[in-house]
């Protein structure tokens, strides 16, 4: 069966967009260079290959423990505030 270029515009419209796979403007950019015929063309670029893992993972590492230690510390401090109302909560 050949598809339509109806068809395959809907194809993409549906595909694509509710993905999430490219944003909503470069698929208007793609239909609209369908429906004019023309050939379209996406250069894809791999930025994966060039990230540091070991650093990204390093830096994320200290990013959740700073995190993870203020959070501790609100607790404690939400904790006492309560029992300096006479409300305390036990957990």
């Amino acid at each position: 069966m050949r598809w339509s270029t109806r068809q395959k515009i809907k194809f993409i419209e549906t595909r694509l967009y509710w993905e999430r796979a490219i944003s909503p403007l470069v698929l208007k950019y793609i239909l609209r260079n369908i429906r004019e015929g023309n050939a379209v063309y996406i250069e894809f670029v791999n930025r994966d290959e060039n990230i540091d893992f070991d650093k990204k993972i390093a830096g994320l590492q200290a990013e959740f423990t700073d995190l993870l230690k203020a959070e501790e510390s609100s607790k404690k401090e939400l904790l006492s505030v309560f029992k300096g109302l006479g409300y305390e909560i036990k957990l």
